[in-house]
């Protein structure tokens, strides 16, 4: 479920135990394989059709930093289970206004795009239209410039991993890279200046501070950790325990709370996140935690 760029949401909460962030904006998400998701945090939901036959597809919707378009994912169907991807700047109605980026022909595609709207991180793998790959590659790519930068990072087994929103630091210089190792994740920092790498433990969920650039947040033991790259400092921010812990998360864009998916049992036994959504809220100032909140709003990239 992802920095102040694609997250421009207004919260405001009370002290008590029983708070719930107001929040407002729009987000977006797309429903395979053509429809754009426009939906207003507690309000209404529009559904448009994307253009494009049954050989077209539409994945990643990411907000710009104007918030009037998007970003995707395009996938064009060539048969024998091959497929062309190439990223696309839509309007909230739909419309085609830009091709962002071509990949090679059959090369998987997923992106992300830094809080300042230019750089794109750009995840492809090698595929031979029938295997999936676990060797993973990572480059940059200016997308007003259309020109792709020096910068390669060739990883090991990433197959699942998802892009979080909140992969960039808030100056768009560092990136964070997750990757399998063994049942676990592990994660390291990227910094595009120094070229140089920094390790920042195994977990999940690893996310960016909104505000600080030294600041990496993971989920660690069913808890939250934030991490300091340059002091390698750790600070516990939410305890939670097997029955109450972290799932997801994700920051407020001000850095004032945290929005926390916890695992929902029923009958002693976990419940999917697909059936029922626990959310509860973490004011990092006092450390006060909300009451718990089913929640039923999709949250993939917001304005």
């Amino acid at each position: 479920m992802k920095r102040t760029l694609a997250i421009v949401l207004l919260i405001t909460v009370s002290c008590s135990s029983d708070y719930e962030p107001k929040f407002s904006g729009v987000g977006a998400f797309t429903h395979p394989p053509r429809t754009l998701v426009l939906q207003v945090m507690g309000g209404e939901e529009s559904r448009t059709t994307l253009p494009g036959g049954e050989s077209i597809g539409y994945r990643f919707a990411q907000w710009t930093k104007a918030g009037e378009e998007l970003l995707v994912v395009q996938t064009r169907s060539g048969g024998e289970d091959c497929s062309d991807y190439q990223i696309l700047t839509i309007d909230t109605e739909g419309a085609i206004l830009d091709t962002v980026y071509q990949a090679p022909t059959a090369t998987p595609l997923n992106f992300n795009l830094a809080p300042n709207d230019s750089l794109i991180m750009l995840k492809t793998y090698d595929s031979d239209c029938r295997d999936w790959s676990t060797n993973f590659i990572y480059t940059f790519y200016n997308r007003h410039l259309k020109t792709a930068l020096p910068d390669t990072i060739k990883v090991g087994n990433t197959l699942g991993l998802l892009l979080d929103e909140t992969l960039w630091s808030p100056d768009s210089r560092k990136v964070i890279i997750p990757q399998w190792s063994g049942p676990q994740v592990k994660a390291f920092v990227y910094d595009l200046a120094t070229k140089d790498s920094t390790y920042i433990d195994k977990g999940s969920n690893f996310i960016w501070s909104p505000t600080d650039n030294n600041i990496v947040s993971y989920i660690k033991d069913y808890s939250i950790y934030t991490k300091n790259i340059v002091t390698g400092e750790t600070e516990l921010l939410y305890e939670g325990k097997k029955k109450k812990g972290a799932n997801r998360f994700r920051w407020s864009p001000q850095g004032d709370y945290l929005r926390i998916h916890v695992r929902s049992y029923m009958l002693n036994v976990e419940a999917p996140m697909t059936q029922r959504t626990v959310v509860v809220y973490l004011s990092l100032p006092d450390k006060k935690e909300s009451r718990t909140f089913l929640d039923d709003q999709h949250i993939d990239t917001w304005r």
